[in-house]
């Protein structure tokens, strides 16, 4: 459904019509259809995953694969997305979750080898004395870019 650009008169009842418009442009929004306001908060792309030399994906939005590029020690990941960025300037962030489960390590997390369609990223222990590579139980890598 294509966004409808919709007025309403204060205090006016809405008929299930103008409801069921206002549901479709909140779907359009959430889409990103061509057709909508710039939402420029919302994720282009994002993979939740299993990373301890896995690469399972758990939950994804416009993502194909996670392929384990790294090794024992040093968690890299290659995301593939299944759209393509106008450039590889777009805006990332990353998560990761302690191999444990509970978050007594801090993570630095980097990405490289960003093109339009694919982006390395790593993760890199960041304690106080401790920066070494490791591989977290789960990684979360979102992705994107204004419209």
């Amino acid at each position: 459904m294509a966004f409808t650009n919709l007025t309403f008169a204060f205090g006016s009842k809405l008929t299930s019509t103008q409801l069921n418009q206002i549901q479709g442009n909140f779907l359009a929004l959430a889409e990103q259809q061509d057709d909508t306001p710039a939402m420029d908060g919302i994720n282009h792309a994002y993979v939740s995953f299993f990373s301890n030399a896995q690469s399972q994906i758990i939950a994804a939005k416009n993502v194909s694969s996670v392929t384990f590029t790294g090794d024992a020690t040093h968690s890299t990941y290659t995301v593939n997305f299944t759209v393509t960025f106008n450039s590889a300037d777009y805006c990332t962030n990353f998560q990761a979750l302690s191999k444990d489960g509970r978050s007594a390590s801090v993570f630095n997390m980097m990405n490289s080898n960003k093109t339009t369609t694919t982006m390395d990223v790593y993760a890199r222990l960041s304690n106080e004395k401790d920066t070494t590579g490791t591989n977290p139980q789960q990684m979360y890598v979102m992705a994107w870019e204004s419209r």
